[in-house]
């Protein structure tokens, strides 16, 4: 299970800071009803359209360990699972053992197994990154970590800030302390912060458990882009790009404008797409710049006749004087040159046809988009170009865990709010762990299939990154489980 965060949180980041925030919520719940990367949807207002297209995907859950312990002896915290003892809280791996031996005051979720926590140790460098397979990932301490910004569904690359000696200068500043409740908050933004730190920035690949060699940087000004298998870094107007042994791929002065696994770059009045190993797959004398999605296209600007292009330049969809400023899943969002305010927006299909008024504004898994009808203050779920729920509001928008007013989950196989589930847990964009009815005991539920992955017979579930750890009472024993989102197969 690849949990995502919001692929709009990350376009909305994009428009306005070099990286995002690396804060930690103070969230020391013992996690049940609590969300993490998805938020439940509550709204009476929703209209389904009907149809018999069935799921793009579904989930799967396999059984991969189990070790001996009481169902209070766990909680969840950030996503991950933590034993807590004389009031402190302490990171559990995927064998029931103890990671850490420094009790715990947060954790935030990066990537597969992956997470960044946070110790009671005082000073800006609390933060380590575990693995709840591996173990401690990195020896030295930092004082926050981002994700990389990408267009991506799945993310890679992390960034981790060091802070070194304190500085009085906010222009040069890394870190800013901030205190709230409980404990700190280290992040780049300067509002109201105790103290400021200098310092450094360096890219850690979560999915092979370590830094990328010799790419780091001091430069508060400094942005990363996530391309799958590279990353860029851009740094006082230059760019290079890294593969994750740290090798330079291409190295060019300017900003490099990436999509989701290339780039366009410009060399004087030469416009270059680049793929995510740096090798140019098209050039052209005509502007180019990157569209906010996930296919890799562009638009190309030539004397009122823009047109989206793919990164071999072939021509994707005319588009006369309009701007695209989203793609997903073979929808486009466009508006007119001249609509500053985006009035105009509207989406359509590779034909031209329009799908709605509005924009696509939240993707969280392949095969299904958001859109935003600004007009009437509502989205609408789309999947293959057919509109699938209606009327939904900003706060259930952002993922696919629809309920309406009685609590009924939206199963997308049966089209409708077809399953009830109490004491309900969100553990993907798509699946929730709770129990059917008063009398049966917990499961982890598929929202597209409606059916439950695991056996309904624990009595606590938890999250824990790529994994989910059920409780057996019967046994008193907690079963590991991997999960993961799998294309529906379908007859040829």
């Amino acid at each position: 299970m690849k949990r995502c965060r919001l692929w709009w949180l990350a376009c909305a980041i994009a428009l306005g800071l070099s990286i995002a925030a690396c804060g930690y919520a103070d969230d020391l719940s013992d996690g049940v009803g609590s969300v993490v990367f998805a938020s439940e949807a509550s709204s009476g207002s929703e209209t389904v359209t009907d149809t018999t297209a069935p799921a793009r995907v579904h989930y799967k859950a396999t059984k991969i360990g189990s070790f001996k312990g009481d169902a209070n002896g766990l909680r969840e915290v950030g996503g991950m699972p933590m034993r807590v003892k004389d009031n402190k809280r302490y990171a559990v791996g995927l064998d029931g053992s103890t990671i850490l031996s420094e009790p715990l005051d947060g954790a935030e979720y990066l990537g597969g197994d992956v997470f960044a926590v946070r110790t009671e140790q005082t000073g800006p460098n609390c933060i380590k990154i575990v693995s709840l397979s591996k173990g401690l990932l990195a020896r030295k301490e930092f004082a926050c970590t981002a994700l990389a910004l990408s267009y991506n569904y799945e993310r890679r690359f992390a960034v981790v800030y060091v802070a070194a000696e304190e500085t009085k200068d906010e222009s040069k500043a890394l870190v800013f302390e901030h205190e709230y409740g409980n404990g700190f908050l280290y992040d780049r933004y300067s509002y109201n912060a105790k103290k400021m730190y200098r310092g450094k920035m360096k890219v850690f690949d979560i999915q092979a458990g370590a830094f990328v060699d010799g790419v780091e940087t001091t430069n508060p000004d400094s942005s990363f882009w996530d391309l799958g298998d590279s990353i860029i870094v851009i740094e006082d107007g230059v760019s290079t790009l890294y593969d994750p042994s740290g090798k330079k791929l291409w190295h060019g002065a300017g900003y490099a404008d990436p999509g989701a696994r290339s780039f366009c770059a410009q060399t004087n009045r030469t416009y270059s797409i680049r793929d995510s190993s740096g090798k140019v797959r098209f050039s052209s004398e005509d502007g180019i710049s990157s569209i906010r999605g996930v296919n890799n296209v562009y638009i190309k600007y030539e004397n009122n006749a823009n047109e989206v292009i793919d990164m071999d330049g072939q021509t994707v969809l005319p588009l006369g004087d309009s701007l695209c400023t989203v793609e997903a899943e073979g929808l486009f969002s466009l508006m007119a040159s001249h609509d500053t305010q985006g009035t105009s927006c509207r989406t359509v299909d590779s034909s031209g046809k329009t799908i709605a008024q509005g924009e696509i504004e939240a993707l969280s898994i392949p095969g299904y988009v958001m859109i935003r009808d600004t007009k009437k203050d509502s989205s609408t779920l789309y999947s293959g170009g057919e509109a699938l729920v209606s009327g939904l509001d900003d706060y259930n928008s952002k993922d696919l865990v629809l309920t309406d007013k009685d609590g009924n989950y939206y199963v997308f196989n049966d089209r409708k709010y077809s399953l009830w589930l109490g004491d309900a847990h969100v553990l993907d964009v798509a699946l929730v762990s709770g129990r059917h009815n008063a009398q049966t005991m917990y499961g982890v539920y598929d929202l597209f299939t409606g059916e439950a992955i695991t056996p309904t017979t624990y009595d606590k579930i938890l999250d824990a990154g790529d994994q989910v750890l059920a409780h057996s009472a019967d046994d008193g024993a907690w079963d590991v489980y991997s999960v993961e989102r799998v294309p529906v197969k379908t007859k040829k």
